[in-house]
């Protein structure tokens, strides 16, 4: 049935009747109400409109930025996919693509609802994600305007090290510089400080329900490099701020280098067989890099001065009371061996150390896999990064046949059994100077990941920076967390090459109780194998081994052929024992200890444990971890893997620091 509906106005009373059917009502609407309501609907009428063409004109805007967005990813993915991202063109792209992608950024952030100022999810999680790419991106471009700002001062600096021509292309860096290269990096702290806080109060289910898997992808690699990025900015804080005498801008400032050989294996990673004292001043490198033979130093004209032993190290026969800058490395903790070698320098020379370095041959054929095969015309030679030790040990062994060439090794400032070592390091740093800026940005990651397997070691007598080189990694320490941890440290103190042959393993099962406590049982197996080599290699092998623990440590015992030493490790238990191997021989040794309260008994928690590496080792290492009787482990992280009620882990080599992580569920 049809409902009647009559409106009508009695201008007396100024009162709507409104007939809807049988039923009557009375609404009094005065003719001003009437006039606002008319006003409302005309606005509401425009805003439909408007919004239709806002609705179409912002999904025509998003799908362009997203589109350029996307493309600009790939660019810059390209870029550094190819190696070319720290080429003069490269980062003029890439600060192309960084600008173009915070454009994209800012429209896609300025389509959301109220600027984007919302608690409502999602459009909360999706505003702090876009804020937070825009201020990353700020940082990058604050980054590559200060690159540019500083290329010529920095052009300069790296071709006073190599003795290339583009050092007459740049200028001496200045105070100025320096000041330039602070602004940008409060800039750039400023804009990670920003993305980290946007990055609090991100959900990542809000991103998850938007059905774009890249989102949640995006953050999890956030949260994966952003310690990384933290570290690295307060250490370029804490550089920037010493760059005015590092870089000899106030006085000289001096490196000691070390160039360790890893074939005979000492505690911070090598025998230091050569080494170099680099002066820079004025913001430049005034004495070039140059190798000299340690026995030079430290026994002129082949006498070595009588110098006692430092506490600690009696255990080592080779020194003979003739302790000597060759010898400074004997504790694993590179900032006390540096410390020490710092100090003996000193004594020896009379000049200051601010900074000591030291690689190892890993280093070195990292960079001749970029330059390719080195020749050394004087010795009629080429070298590749698979035979660089073979060969320098055989010119080692063979000095004859540089005097036999007529070589002049005192010109080279070095002994006659090192003129190789040098004449090859010159063939490198010549070779290095003809990279492209893909090979350079190449040989720039691999330097940069040498700190991570500390094939790069650096000691600063700043405070300040060395704290910061300690926190990046890049210190090479001997770390004390406060769970438990584990290092095994091999020092050949029988002077040979054997290392280069050892075939070593390490096996740790933990066996955790119900009292909380992990009880160790290490084996640790030694196989020096028979290899022919074109030098002549030792029959023996003399290893004095640490097996450095929690000094909270009790019930530790030491089983095998290994005569027991005193040693000792600031906030470590150390078992120190003398072991010697016969070639084709394999022996092995059992140390088991007991770590108390490394978990919360009777309740879930969580049980870690820090695997060390020792710089320049090659030890197939594994872990077995077993949980208290009735309980059960779970692995945190994708390190453990689960096995028959237990979890197991295993490195062939050990390259890295390694933290291993289970939950324990009673």
């Amino acid at each position: 049935m049809k409902q009647a509906y009559q409106v009508g106005l009695d201008e007396q009373t100024s009162v709507t009747r409104v007939t809807l059917g049988g039923w009557r009502a009375r609404l009094r609407l005065t003719p001003r109400a009437i006039g606002v309501i008319i006003f409302i609907a005309i606005l509401l009428i425009n805003m439909v409109a408007y919004g239709a063409v806002w609705g179409y004109s912002a999904y025509h805007v998003q799908k362009t930025a997203r589109a350029d967005l996307n493309v600009r990813i790939a660019d810059l993915q390209a870029l550094n996919a190819a190696g070319k991202l720290f080429t003069a063109a490269g980062l003029g792209q890439a600060q192309a693509d960084l600008t173009a992608v915070d454009r994209d950024l800012a429209q896609l952030q300025s389509l959301l609802p109220f600027g984007g100022v919302s608690a409502v999810e999602p459009e909360a999680s999706i505003w702090h994600t876009l804020s937070l790419g825009r201020n990353v991106v700020g940082a990058a471009l604050a980054g590559l305007h200060a690159e540019q700002a500083l290329s010529p001062a920095l052009t300069a600096l790296v071709g006073s090290v190599t003795h290339s021509a583009s050092a007459a292309t740049g200028r001496p860096m200045t105070l100025e510089d320096v000041t330039h290269g602070q602004q940008a990096l409060a800039i750039i702290a400023g804009d990670w400080a920003a993305a980290q806080a946007d990055r609090q109060v991100i959900s990542p289910g809000a991103l998850s329900a938007l059905g774009d898997p890249r989102l949640p992808k995006l953050l999890t690699a956030f949260d994966k490099y952003a310690p990384m990025v933290t570290v690295g900015i307060t250490m370029a804080s804490a550089a920037l701020d010493w760059s005015p005498a590092a870089l000899g801008l106030t006085q000289q400032f001096h490196i000691l280098l070390f160039n360790m050989d890893t074939d005979e294996l000492r505690a911070t990673g090598g025998f230091l067989g050569n080494y170099a004292q680099i002066t820079l001043a004025g913001g430049l490198v005034t004495s070039g890099i140059h190798l000299h033979d340690i026995y030079t130093l430290d026994c002129p004209n082949g006498v070595c001065p009588k110098r006692a032993l430092p506490p600690g190290y009696s255990w080592f026969p080779l020194a003979q009371g003739e302790f000597g800058l060759r010898d400074s490395n004997l504790n694993p903790d590179f900032s006390t061996s540096a410390g020490l070698a710092a100090s003996l320098y000193q004594q020896i020379t009379g000049t200051r150390v601010d900074m000591v370095v030291a690689i190892t041959p890993a280093i070195i054929e990292d960079i001749m896999r970029v330059t390719g095969p080195l020749t050394v015309p004087q010795f009629h030679v080429t070298v590749t990064a698979d035979n660089l030790n073979s060969t320098i040990h055989y010119y080692h062994q063979n000095a004859d046949i540089t005097t036999r060439l007529g070589i002049n090794y005192k010109a080279l400032g070095t002994s006659v059994a090192k003129a190789f070592d040098v004449l090859l390091s010159q063939a490198l740093m010549a070779q290095v100077t003809k990279l492209s800026g893909s090979q350079l940005g190449k040989l720039g990651k691999l330097l940069m990941n040498a700190f991570t397997t500390k094939d790069i070691q650096v000691f600063a007598s700043d405070t300040r920076l060395e704290q910061a080189l300690q926190q990046a990694g890049a210190g090479g320490q001997v770390l004390a967390p406060a769970y438990d941890n584990l290092m095994l440290v091999d020092e050949n103190d029988g002077g040979s090459y054997a290392n280069s042959d050892m075939r070593e393993t390490a096996s740790d099962v933990v066996a955790l109780d119900a009292s909380g406590a992990a009880r160790h049982t290490l084996t640790v197996t030694y196989n020096y194998a028979i290899v022919q080599h074109s030098y002549t290699q030792q029959r023996v092998y003399d290893d004095f081994v640490r097996v450095i623990v929690p000094g909270s440590v009790g019930g530790v015992i030491a089983m095998g052929p290994c005569i027991l030493g005193r040693t000792t490790q600031s906030y470590h238990t150390v078992v120190g024992c003398q072991l010697r191997v016969q070639r084709g021989q394999k022996v092995s040794l059992t140390f088991s200890w007991t770590v108390p309260n490394a978990f919360t008994a009777g309740k879930l928690s969580t049980y870690r444990l820090l695997i060390q590496r020792q710089a320049g080792a090659q030890v197939t290492t594994s872990v077995t971890l077993t949980p208290p009787s009735g309980q059960t482990l779970i692995a945190q992280g994708s390190a453990l893997q689960a096995q028959q009620g237990a979890l197991t882990w295993s490195a062939s080599p050990l390259l890295v620091n390694t933290t291993l992580s289970a939950q324990v569920q009673p």
